[in-house]
This record gives C-alpha cells, sequence and structure tokens, in this order.
C-alpha cells in the first residue's frame, strides 16, 4: 500500500510540475503576445495596436507550417537543444524590444513587428514541444490538465500587469526561461519509447483513432478563429483596465472546462463545438456596435469561449497524438494552421472594417451577418456524425483496417499480394501506412510506398500492380517530393528508423 501511495504521489507530481511548466508558456503568450506589444506602441493614433501588432498572430501559422515541414526530417526533434536555444532566443530578441519601447527610446515600426512575430513564432514552438512531451506522461484528464495550466497561465498574467511597465517584459522572458527549463527537464526524465501510462500505473485504454475526424471539425475551427480574431482585435490597445478585464475573462472559462472535465471526465467535442458556435454568434452580432460598451462586453464573453476552445482543442490534439500512431511533432502542427489562419484573417477583418466604417457604417453589421451564415452553414456542413465517430473524437475502423486484438493496423493492400505472402514485414507495412497518411499519400501511392520500403525497384511494382513504367515513376516521384527525400535508400532507412506507436509495433510481432 505504501509504495502504491508513493507512485500516486509521484505520478501526481509529475502531473502538477508539467502543468505549471505549461502555464508558464501561456503566461508568456498573454505576456509578450497581447499585453505589452499593444501599450504604449504609437503608431496608428485610430488603433496603436493595429499596424504592428498583427504579427503576433501571423508568427503562429507561420511557426505551425515551419515545424510541419522540419517534422517530416527523420532528424529533427522540438526537444532538441538547438531548437530549445532558437526559441529562447526569440523571446530575448522580442523582450529585448518591447523593453527598449518601455524604457523610452524611439523604436522603428518594422522592428516592433519583427518583435511581434518572434513572439509568436516562440509560442508556437513551445506549445509544440509540451504537447509533445505532455503526451507521454501519466495525465489522467487531458482536458483538466490543459485547462489548469491555462488557468494558471491567466493568473501569472494577471500578477504581471500589476508590476512596473518596464519589468513586464523581463517578466514574460522570465516566463518563457521557466517554461524551456522545466521542458528540457521532462525531455531527459520521459521515456519516448515506452507506451504511455494512465494515472493508475495501468496502460492507456486503446483507441481505434485516425487524424481524419480532426480535417473534418478544422473548417469549424477556423470559422470560430475568424471570430476570436475580431474579438481579439477590438481588446488589444485599449485602456489597461478595460483590456485586462476582457483577458481574465479567460480564467473562468479555463477554469470551468478544467472542472467539468475533471468531474466527469473526456470532454465531448461535438458539445464545445455547439457551444462555441452560440458564443459566436452572439459575438458577431454584437460587433455592429463597436466600440459601446455592449461590445467591449461581448468581446470578453468571446475570450471566454477562446479559453474553452483551447483547451478543449489542445486536449484533443493531445489525444489523437498520443494515440494515434507517432510523435506529436510530426502530427499537430499542420492539424493547428486552420484555426490559427482563422485568427489572423479576423484580425485583418477588424482592420478593413475599420478603415471603411466611417464610408460604409453598415460594414460591421454586414460583416456580422456574413459571418454568422458562414459559422452555421460549416457548422452544419462538417458536423460530426455519429455512425462514423464518436463524440469525444476518435474515429472507428475505415476499409482496408485490420483488427490486431484492440489495436487497427493499417496494412496496404500489397500485403495480400503473392509477393507479400512470404516476404511482407507486417511492422514495415504498418509504418508504411502510418506515414502515408501522415504525408498526405494516396492509396495507390502508399502500395507504391510499401513496395519501395522492401526495395523493388519501378519494373517490378510495373509488373505486381498492372500499370504502366511512367505512372509507376510518377508515384516514386511523388513520394519522394513528400518525404523531401531523393533516394530510394534514405527512403527506406527512413521508414526502418520511423518510431512506430509501442502498440502499435507490438500487435504486429
Amino acid at each position: 500500500m505504501a509504495k502504491k501511495s508513493e507512485a500516486k504521489d509521484s505520478v501526481l507530481g509529475i502531473e502538477v510540475l508539467s502543468a505549471i511548466g505549461f502555464s508558464f508558456l501561456f503566461a508568456w503568450f498573454l505576456i509578450a503576445g497581447f499585453w505589452v506589444p499593444s501599450v504604449p506602441v504609437e503608431v496608428d493614433a485610430a488603433n496603436p495596436a493595429s499596424a504592428v501588432h498583427g504579427f503576433v498572430i501571423v508568427g503562429l501559422p507561420v511557426a505551425y507550417a515551419i515545424q510541419h515541414f522540419l517534422g517530416k526530417r527523420e532528424s529533427y526533434s522540438p526537444l532538441n537543444k538547438g531548437v530549445m536555444a532558437v526559441v529562447l532566443l526569440a523571446s530575448l530578441v522580442s523582450c529585448s524590444l518591447f523593453f527598449a519601447v518601455q524604457m523610452g527610446c524611439n523604436v522603428p515600426p518594422f522592428f516592433l513587428a519583427v518583435a511581434c512575430f518572434l513572439s509568436g513564432v516562440a509560442t508556437a514552438f513551445g506549445l509544440i514541444s509540451w504537447l509533445h512531451v505532455s503526451s507521454y506522461l501519466p495525465i489522467s484528464h487531458y482536458t483538466f490538465y490543459v485547462g489548469a495550466a491555462l488557468a494558471v497561465g491567466c493568473v501569472t498574467f494577471a500578477f504581471s500587469t500589476a508590476l512596473d511597465r518596464a519589468l513586464q517584459p523581463v517578466f514574460a522572458l522570465a516566463c518563457m526561461g521557466a517554461s524551456v527549463i522545466l521542458l528540457h527537464i521532462f525531455s531527459l526524465c520521459v521515456d519516448f519509447s515506452s507506451k504511455p501510462k494512465c494515472d493508475k500505473g495501468k496502460e492507456v485504454p486503446e483507441l481505434e483513432g485516425t487524424w481524419s475526424f480532426t480535417k473534418e471539425i478544422e473548417p469549424t475551427f477556423a470559422v470560430f478563429g475568424v471570430a476570436f480574431g475580431l474579438a481579439l482585435h477590438c481588446v488589444v490597445g485599449k485602456a489597461d483596465v478595460a483590456q485586462l478585464s476582457c483577458f481574465l475573462a479567460m480564467l473562468p472559462g479555463a477554469v470551468i472546462i478544467a472542472l467539468v472535465s475533471f468531474r466527469g471526465g473526456d470532454i465531448n467535442i461535438t458539445f464545445v463545438q455547439r457551444a462555441l458556435l452560440c458564443i459566436c454568434v452572439l459575438f458577431l452580432m454584437s460587433f455592429q456596435f463597436y466600440p459601446s460598451a455592449i461590445a467591449q462586453v461581448m468581446s470578453a464573453f468571446a475570450l471566454f469561449g477562446w479559453a474553452v476552445f483551447l483547451s478543449a482543442n489542445y486536449a484533443f490534439m493531445l489525444k489523437k497524438s498520443r494515440f494515434g500512431g507517432g510523435p506529436a511533432y510530426r502530427q499537430i502542427p499542420v492539424h493547428l494552421i486552420a484555426s490559427n489562419a482563422g485568427v489572423l484573417a479576423g484580425w485583418l477583418l477588424f482592420a478593413v472594417t475599420e478603415n471603411l466604417s466611417s464610408s460604409v457604417p453598415s460594414i460591421r453589421l454586414v460583416l456580422g451577418i456574413v459571418l454568422v451564415f458562414l459559422a452555421v452553414c460549416v457548422v452544419m456542413l462538417f458536423y460530426p456524425n455519429r455512425r462514423h465517430h464518436r463524440s469525444d473524437g476518435t474515429s472507428h475502423d475505415r476499409s482496408n483496417m485490420r483488427l490486431a486484438g484492440q489495436q487497427s493496423i493499417p496494412v496496404p493492400a500489397v500485403a495480400s499480394d503473392a509477393d507479400a505472402g512470404g516476404g511482407a514485414d507486417p511492422l514495415l507495412l504498418a509504418k508504411c501506412q502510418t506515414l502515408g497518411a501522415m504525408y498526405d499519400l494516396s492509396p495507390r501511392e502508399i502500395q507504391v510506398l510499401g513496395y519501395l520500403a522492401r526495395g523493388r525497384n519501378a519494373r517490378y511494382i510495373e509488373e505486381k500492380l498492372l500499370i504502366s513504367q511512367s505512372t509507376v515513376k510518377s508515384h516514386m516521384h511523388k513520394i519522394y517530393d513528400k518525404f523531401d527525400i531523393h533516394s530510394q535508400q534514405r527512403l527506406m532507412d527512413f521508414i526502418d528508423s520511423y518510431p512506430l506507436d509501442a502498440n502499435v509495433a507490438g500487435a504486429c510481432d
């Protein structure tokens, strides 16, 4: 009993400490991403933050796209010392420029835009690193974990606003430094080759999940991102009290979803989708009254929904990456581009309406109605169907899937060929299918990949698949291009060294 109690305390300590490290990243994002750049950057008299502050939003999808392509390289890891050093360097440059502004230095707008952009890039790289590490930690409730980290980050952000303006960039840099240090500690302690364990030391329940569900709801998250982008632009650059009160509306959103998850387990992703739709519709209909008090209140309500969205979405990504057959840093970035691109679109739309509002007074009303109609239509078109998706976001088996125990292992059609009967390695074929899904290969390209992985040439593949040699070479060219590899031997080495999920690998034996 004593050993079990000690083990439970150890697991709880790991979860709490990792959540604190994650919370420092959220605090950095709020301080260096929104609070510090918004005042007193005086570039545009109508809206001080409008000229350069949007580069924070630009940095996020750009960094996710960069990480998506870096993740395709076998040598890349977000936990490398070099990557962490770059994140710290970007944070240092960003905070140094913000500190210079607070000290009264005349910093050109271009360098302020660079500082904002680097804040967004550092946040995106830090987020992917924490989600990757968290996917291997014994976390019992994902949404509670992310929601609690976001809540503590909001409290830390609130504390920073009480500091002197000149100290706030320094405090933001300290938050990022603490987050990177804890991240590095966990990266040294976590066994990335082991199968994840739950809080009681047992193996986590098997999920038959793919990322197809994520692709279906990404359009709705992108539309929600537009509303959140509008709300953020409504908030930043305002008086300190008004801006702080709106950002602190995120705190109850994070706390509520964390408590709901803690009491009832996993959050129903479809319920979150409906709740976010209601929040976005209410905000968009009040957008026409900007900059009145009603619009400010509804902007705070939208940020409340943004906290719910971030907690649920990151927890959802964490679950999918944990059971999806590959490292989180290779799967998550591409699925975060859509929602962050939506936030950027909302930010830009606000700037457009701000410039046209004097000549076209009804422009905000028209934009709100159009976005409400778009949001409702997109949610209806991409609403999850229970016949092929569970409410928590996991998917049922698809065609061309073979059950091995409780875990579904994709097997390319080449496994049924006469050649595969005696020489095909199920583990190798499972790797091909996993990588094929990750790199967006077509079913035929996955078949060709299965043969290339076993050293077959174009003529052999032509005979087995009964297609022309030019078609085979076309498939091979597309495969090499998507993998960014230009020789068959390097492709074979990459597939052979790919760290397939331990449970899938065990089922193939």
